[in-house]
């Protein structure tokens, strides 16, 4: 079976589940790695048509990454908050754009749609701060664990962790990237046969335990 005719069922449908929509916010500040760790194998996955759309939204035009990196974006006005999947790369702009709220209407909104939202180390601080978490676990940056515990009120801990539907990593040194971790967990909760086919067209290998 190719990627292009790779068709998920939805558990107790009689119908294939349609591909999913992604998106992918960023802000001045970002890092690279988490940025691009993350969409370089979504899109691997929507150029084979196992999902729909990847896109990239930030509040204007573009952004300078936290590496001096010009990155052109969508704007916000063209956000889908019907998304099934949201993605919030950390960065060394996390914290302002936090405090900002810049980012937290799209956070707000596509929670209250039931996106599943995953969030790359500091990336945590943007949803924290949107959707004002009271409970549950995040995981962080090892570096940025104080930031977090100021504005959340669950537990900070280390690794990839999910809670209340938000997924995060963070905390502990990996051999592995991260971002492009998050992007492997993000595949296999859309269909657990999708990391096998990507892992083989990218040749990277992902364990499912990072």
């Amino acid at each position: 079976m190719t990627l292009r005719d790779h068709q998920p069922f939805v558990v107790g449908a009689l119908r294939p589940a349609p591909p999913a929509s992604v998106s992918v916010l960023a802000y001045d500040g970002v890092d690279e790695l988490d940025l691009f760790g993350v969409y370089s194998v979504l899109a691997k996955a929507q150029a084979s048509g196992a999902i729909a759309d990847v896109g990239l939204f930030a509040p204007g035009p573009s952004v300078t990454a936290s590496g001096g990196a010009e990155i052109r974006t969508a704007p916000l006005k063209r956000f889908n908050p019907g998304c099934n999947v949201l993605v919030v790369p950390g960065g060394s702009g996390a914290a302002e754009t936090a405090k900002s709220n810049l980012l937290s209407r799209p956070v707000r909104a596509a929670h209250n749609r039931g996106a599943r939202i995953y969030c790359c180390c500091s990336g945590a601080l943007i949803v924290a701060s949107a959707l004002k978490l009271l409970d549950g676990q995040l995981a962080i940056h090892a570096r940025k664990k104080a930031e977090l515990k100021a504005i959340f009120k669950g537990e900070v801990v280390d690794g990839l962790i999910e809670s209340n539907g938000i997924v995060s990593i963070g905390g502990r040194r990996s051999t592995s990237v991260k971002s492009v971790d998050l992007a492997f967990r993000i595949l296999s909760d859309l269909d657990p046969d999708l990391p096998g086919e990507i892992s083989r067209r990218t040749e990277i290998a992902w364990s499912g335990t990072p």
